[in-house]
């Protein structure tokens, strides 16, 4: 009984003891250290509250406290425990001064040109570091204006008073400058090109808001399926953390269709038609004697009996596409040739008659040329070791004359050397002289040289006078020298006396042009004189160093009548005589009104220093017509890099209107030239043939 009452005893005196005024005792040991709250832990407390400045109570189940961000400055802390209802008397007071250090401001990133981030709590605004620089700002974005990437990073600044300590600044970031924006988009030949752009990585190019393509250049090869107004967008791409990707540069550009290349190389063996691809073409119209038989998808064509069975007439093929424009039709390809196969085969040919190469041939003594009516198709084959030589009376070369004959893809090499004693005759190495003959894929390169001892004739590297028919995808390479005598790179002299229409297009020269002689021995680089109101050059070049006596061109030396068109010289171009020149880098002499020359381009380097009152030397044109009907050029260029002579040698009474001078780099940017036609993406301006 005693042992039972002793328990019971000391449990009341246990209750009694914990007990305060309210059953629990207030906390002791108040102290403050980094933003938290201590004091001593009171055994039966279940919990504590703490009074802040009198007014804020805050519980906690721990003899601690963090304190939340809001509480800074001058701050008094009391605490009192807490047992199940009973709350014990607040301790005594803690005033201490409470201070609240920033976070850094986060989420840091660029939006555009400006820098921006998540607000902080109690900041007193934001300093921004762009650099080196600081910068304030009350808020949560800035404008960055560096025109050249940078580093930038934030601190949340704090109060004036102290007790909000500012932050540290955050992790600096690169602010990104976007990449320049391409520009000049321009369309060449297939290639689409824009000014490069430091830094890119790449270019993002969209036609027509089609999907993407991908460049690692700045120049993409688009090929020619875009025919029309097109519109082009350009993109620069970052590959690195200082840039963004630019904006789209934008180009709307008009494309006009090609003209496809009439099919060459045509070949009749066994009964099949065979000829060389044409780029771009999607299908070949078959043609008989001129009338459309049908259209076929492959380079090759079974002949029908019914038409094979018909020798001495002939087929003609034209390339077709449904975007671009069809070609012009192909040279002619007759049936029932009979076959050269060696040097005895080809001296038996007779004047007329239908003939096809089948090899090449090397001719082991002279040549003595023929007068010529038929065909030839040299099947791509070539003549060489070609030798005319001694005096003679008449025209001479490998055809002397060429009466409404047809040669077509035939190479020819050798050379001519010939003393003329006779006034008019003409000399080339294909031919003397061409009347209304058709010539197609022939090309010649081998040495004239041809002197006249009486009067003046005419002389060509691949022929001496045209008079009628076509030249067409034709060229003479080598060396000339004449005296007394018309000469041209290609042909001496293209005349009308019979008024035959006298085609020439995408044929070219190459090499030097020396002539010497009188005033009348007129010399250019191309032709030496035109004189055919029915005569027309287009897309055709002259890559020959030019020196003449008195009237010498980069492209034609004497220029009566006639029209020229997309034609270009380049070379150097000088004169002999010291009392009288008349020279141009493209022309010598324009005669008259009744001719015109259309985007073409003298890139000559012209070395006449003779001054006197007949000298007239210019970039373009020696000497043209004044007056006002001279309306004779459009769109025609100088290289005035090459070239410090006024655009006509005859500036106070002649008309150059519509030529113009431009340097080497501005005539590659030449905008208003057929792209069907011209390629301005080598060193200097060439035509497409020449690829």
């Amino acid at each position: 009984m005693k042992q039972k009452f002793k328990i019971i005893l000391t449990s009341i005196l246990a209750v009694i003891t914990l007990a305060g005024c309210d059953g629990v005792s207030a906390p002791n040991g108040l102290a403050f250290e980094d933003r938290t709250l201590t004091w001593n832990e009171v055994r039966s407390a279940t919990s504590y509250r703490v009074l802040i400045n009198e007014e804020d109570e805050l519980d906690t189940t721990e003899n601690y406290l963090l304190l939340p961000n809001q509480y800074f400055g001058a701050l008094t802390f009391q605490v009192a425990s807490l047992f199940g209802e009973s709350v014990s008397e607040y301790s005594d007071v803690l005033s201490t001064n409470v201070y609240l250090t920033l976070d850094a401001p986060t989420n840091v990133h660029q939006d555009g040109s400006y820098l921006k981030w998540d607000e902080v709590s109690y900041s007193n605004g934001y300093i921004v570091k762009v650099g080196t620089i600081e910068n304030l700002t009350s808020e949560t974005e800035y404008e960055i204006t560096s025109q050249d990437p940078i580093q930038v990073s934030v601190l949340a600044n704090g109060s004036d008073d102290g007790f909000v300590v500012s932050s540290s600044y955050s992790e600096s970031i690169w602010f990104k400058v976007a990449l320049q924006t391409p520009s000049n988009i321009a369309y060449d030949n297939g290639i689409l090109s824009w000014n490069a752009v430091s830094n890119a990585t790449s270019y993002s190019v969209v036609i027509n808001d089609a999907s993407p393509l991908a460049a690692t250049t700045n120049q993409l090869d688009i090929g020619h399926d875009n025919v029309g107004s097109i519109n082009f967008k350009v993109k620069a791409i970052s590959g690195n953390d200082q840039y963004v990707d630019s904006a789209f540069g934008e180009a709307t550009i008009q494309i006009a269709p090609l003209t496809l290349q009439a099919p060459q190389n045509l070949d009749i063996t066994s009964g099949m038609l065979t000829f060389d691809s044409v780029e771009h073409a999607i299908a070949y119209g078959i043609y008989h004697n001129g009338s459309f038989v049908e259209e076929i998808t492959t380079n090759q064509y079974t002949i029908p009996s019914a038409i094979l069975s018909q020798s001495g007439t002939y087929l003609q093929v034209q390339a077709r596409s449904t975007i671009h424009s069809d070609s012009e039709l192909s040279v002619k390809a007759y049936l029932g040739a009979i076959e050269i196969n060696n040097e005895s085969e080809l001296r038996a040919m007779s004047e007329t008659g239908n003939y096809s190469l089948n090899s090449d041939i090397v001719l082991t003594s002279e040549w003595n040329g023929k007068n010529f009516q038929g065909v030839l198709n040299g099947k791509g084959h070539e003549i060489s070791a070609i030798q005319i030589n001694g005096t003679s009376d008449a025209s001479r070369g490998f055809f002397n004359n060429l009466d409404g004959a047809v040669v077509t893809n035939v190479e020819l090499s050798g050379s001519i050397d010939i003393t003329s004693n006779e006034e008019n005759s003409s000399f080339g190495l294909l031919a003397g002289e061409i009347i209304d003959g058709v010539i197609g894929n022939v090309h010649v390169s081998g040495n004239v040289d041809i002197i006249s001892t009486n009067g003046i004739v005419n002389v060509g590297g691949l022929v001496g006078r045209v008079d009628g028919g076509q030249i067409v995808d034709s060229t003479y390479s080598g060396e000339i020298i004449s005296e007394n005598a018309i000469t041209g790179g290609l042909i001496g002299k293209v005349s009308s006396h019979l008024s035959s229409l006298t085609n020439i297009e995408k044929s070219g020269s190459e090499g030097t042009l020396l002539v010497t002689g009188g005033e009348q021995s007129f010399s250019g680089g191309f032709v030496g004189l035109l004189d055919n109101n029915n005569a027309y050059i287009s897309e055709s070049r002259s890559l020959v160093n030019v020196t003449g006596t008195s009237y010498a061109g980069g492209f034609v030396g004497y220029m009566a009548y006639g029209d020229i068109d997309n034609c270009y010289s380049r070379g150097a171009l000088d004169a002999s005589s010291e009392i009288y020149v008349h020279a141009g880098g493209f022309i010598g002499r324009v005669e008259g009104y009744n001719n015109s020359i259309f985007f073409s381009i003298a890139m000559m380097t012209i070395g006449v220093s003779q001054i006197g009152d007949e000298i007239y030397v210019g970039s373009f044109a020696g000497v043209t017509p004044g007056g006002t009907y001279a309306n004779i050029y459009a769109n025609c260029y100088f290289d005035s890099t090459l070239s410090s002579f006024d655009r006509i040698g005859n500036v106070s009474l002649g008309r150059g209107d519509g030529i113009t001078g431009e340097s080497s780099a501005n005539l590659l940017s030449l905008q208003n030239f057929n792209v069907s036609y011209w390629s301005f993406t080598g060193s200097y301006p060439m035509l497409v043939w020449e690829f």
